[in-house]
């Protein structure tokens, strides 16, 4: 009976940009509000009046006012929107053309590709539509 000869795979370790895809496909979850009692980004606890509890629309993690004080467009449909009984938000808000809510860390990313999508996704470039025969458009 011939031995059976083992075979040696050398390991390689996942390219980055296999591993950005992967993180890119990841669905990013809006985190419950009673998930963490922390800011996810500098650790500090929330409170009513100075540290404010708020949700990242690129990742959905909780964060304080200071670690989310940047707004920026995301790629559409990679906005974190919160489950629908929790929608009471303005419209603006949830517009994938309005610059949204991001942390710190998500703005690291995201800062890189707003020329972009201010030229493909913001409000920006939406054309104005005008009724030459109404009035109204007069008085704005």
């Amino acid at each position: 009976m011939a031995a059976q000869q083992a075979v040696y795979i050398p390991y390689e370790p996942p390219s980055e940009e296999r591993l950005l895809a992967e993180e890119l496909t990841q669905a990013a979850q809006w985190m419950p509000d009673d998930a963490s009692k922390r800011c996810l980004v500098c650790n500090g606890g929330f409170d009513k009046v100075f540290k404010s509890k708020h949700h990242c629309r690129a990742c959905g993690i909780l964060v304080c006012n200071g670690c989310s004080s940047q707004r920026a467009l995301i790629p559409l449909g990679q906005c974190v929107l919160p489950p629908i009984s929790d929608i009471t938000r303005s419209e603006n808000e949830l517009d994938a053309r309005t610059p949204q809510r991001v942390c710190l860390n998500c703005w690291r990313d995201l800062a890189p590709l707003q020329e972009d999508l201010q030229q493909t996704v913001s409000r920006s470039v939406v054309p104005v539509e005008s009724d030459r025969s109404n009035f109204g458009r007069f008085l704005n």
